[in-house]
C-alpha cells in the first residue's frame, strides 16, 4: 500500500482528520436539521388541518343552533292536553307562574314509565321546545307520579 498518511507531520494528521470527523458531523448535521425541518412542517399541516376542522365544526354546531333555535316551537296549553292524552297519561295537577319573564309550568302526571317516554319523545319529534327541571317520579302501586316543570324564558321569544 502506497499510504503516506502516517509519513505526513502529526499536526497534517490531526488537521485532516479534524476536517474529516467536522466534514461527518456537518452533513450529519443538515441530515438532522433538515428532517426536524421536515418534521416541523408535517406538524404544522396537521395543526392547520385540524383548525380548519374545528372551524368546520363550529359553524356546523352554531348552525345547527340557530337552526334548532328557530325550528322548536312553544307548546300551548291544548297540545299539552293532546300529548297527554295520544300517550296514555293523567294529569293530576297543573300549575301555572310567572317570574319576570319566564314561565313556569309545574305539571304532575301518572302513568306508565314507557308512556312518560312516548310523551317526551313525542314532544321531541314536533319540533317542541321543552326545558324540563325538577323531575321528580314516585312509584306508586300500579303506576308512577311523574312531577316536573316546563320552563319557558319568554324574553328569549
Amino acid at each position: 500500500m502506497n499510504n503516506d498518511f502516517f509519513y505526513r507531520p502529526i499536526w497534517q494528521q490531526y488537521g485532516i482528520s479534524f476536517c474529516f470527523v467536522m466534514t461527518i458531523f456537518f452533513f450529519n448535521y443538515l441530515f438532522f436539521l433538515n428532517d426536524i425541518t421536515q418534521e416541523v412542517n408535517q406538524q404544522k399541516l396537521l395543526l392547520q388541518t385540524n383548525n380548519q376542522e374545528i372551524n368546520r365544526l363550529q359553524t356546523t354546531i352554531e348552525r345547527y343552533r340557530q337552526n334548532r333555535n328557530t325550528m322548536l316551537r312553544l307548546i300551548s296549553e291544548k297540545d299539552l292536553a293532546k300529548a297527554i292524552n295520544k300517550n296514555h297519561l293523567i294529569l293530576n295537577s297543573f300549575k301555572y307562574y310567572k317570574v319576570n319573564s319566564i314561565q313556569n309550568w309545574d305539571i304532575e302526571l301518572k302513568g306508565k314509565f314507557l308512556n312518560f317516554l312516548s310523551f317526551i319523545k313525542w314532544m321531541k319529534d314536533n319540533d317542541y321546545y321543552i326545558d324540563i327541571k325538577n323531575l321528580m317520579i314516585n312509584r306508586e302501586i300500579n303506576d308512577l307520579t311523574i312531577s316536573f316543570t316546563i320552563v319557558f324564558d319568554i324574553g328569549k321569544a
